[in-house]
């Protein structure tokens, strides 16, 4: 199963808000972008790294993603295929690739 920890986003089952009249309303799939960078994060005392603190470049974050995909793969929760796809995801991706040179 991959970690959390090579997400990009954090992913919330389910989210309450108070809706119209009181009514309480649950959201399915709420997520919160992670921070761009270190000071921003600090400043916000949000404990996630950000995605530069985590991964470095962009190849370190298609590397996180290949060994979580290979171990999701071995234990069983993966297929090769789409582990596969999601490294070839990853690849293509602009995922801390400057917007200058973005794909």
């Amino acid at each position: 199963m991959m970690d959390a920890k090579d997400l990009l986003l954090t992913v919330f089952g389910l989210c309450v808000l108070w809706g119209a009249y009181g009514v309480l309303r649950p959201l399915v799939g709420a997520v919160a972008k992670r921070i761009a960078d270190g000071p921003k994060r600090e400043a916000s005392a949000d404990p996630r790294l950000s995605l530069e603190e985590r991964y470095k470049n962009h190849e370190g974050y298609v590397a996180a993603v290949r060994t979580a995909a290979a171990k999701a793969v071995a234990a069983g929760f993966l297929l090769q295929a789409d582990a596969d796809k999601l490294i070839a995801d990853a690849a293509a991706s602009n995922v801390l690739i400057p917007s200058s040179t973005s794909r």
